[in-house]
């Protein structure tokens, strides 16, 4: 007589229940390096004209639309799979290799006024957004005597992403022994995103040798040359 094992995992496998590849190929799937061949930046017609295409919709759905759009206009399966693992939300733009982890400035079709973002990838772990503003360490920042300073002069001044269309907003450091870090330029507005901008602030993203993430440090804040 077969084992209620065997004859769960039968039924299963006729009711299409079990995946079609072992778990650890998915796993394997879901972890592949993320490499230029993912790009897709085909100009702001193409992009624009995927948009409108999906715009009666709402999420989920548009998100799904617009990966549907990409492909159908000629992105690689590389670029559709990295759509898929930010859950639909953005494309890549461009893709600075950095020996792991890697910089990669993406592009959010459907948000209202950050269009550009910026990751970490392929480190440990995959995926790390920069403009994640809750968790960088603010209170260092707070610390800081220029920060009080601008902050006597401008109670309303808020940390804001850096302009990620700008790759020069986030820079791989000197590799050390200890392993690699990245600085990252945020802005500091002047009570909203319309604002009036006051300074730059960089904080550091740090690695160990094997691209595991250690933590992120406040470096500096310099005032703009109009602030006083």
């Amino acid at each position: 007589m077969e084992s209620p094992h065997s004859l769960l995992a039968l039924l299963l496998l006729l009711g299409g229940i079990l995946p079609l590849q072992p778990a650890a190929a998915q796993t394997a799937q879901m972890h592949s390096p993320i490499g230029p061949e993912a790009v897709w930046n085909p100009g702001p017609a193409i992009v624009s004209e995927v948009r409108q295409g999906c715009m009666q919709l709402s999420f989920p759905e548009l998100g799904t639309c617009f990966a549907n759009g990409m492909k159908r206009a000629g992105a690689t399966q590389e670029a559709v799979a990295f759509t898929h693992l930010l859950k639909n939300d953005a494309y890549l733009l461009k893709f600075i290799p950095a020996g792991g982890p890697d910089i990669a400035f993406v592009g959010f079709p459907f948000r209202a006024n950050e269009n550009d973002g910026c990751l970490l990838v392929n480190g440990n772990p995959q995926l790390i957004d920069v403009d994640d503003l809750q968790k960088l360490p603010q209170d260092e920042m707070k610390k800081d005597p220029m920060y009080a300073s601008l902050l006597a002069e401008s109670p309303k001044a808020m940390l804001w992403p850096g302009d990620r269309g700008d790759v020069n907003t986030v820079k791989l450091a000197p590799t050390t022994a200890a392993g690699r870090s990245f600085l990252v330029s945020y802005m500091l507005l002047n009570g909203c995103h319309a604002c009036a901008r006051l300074a730059t602030v960089w904080f550091q993203f740090e690695f160990d040798s094997a691209g595991k993430y250690l933590d992120t440090r406040y470096r500096k804040l310099e005032r703009l040359p109009s602030v006083k």
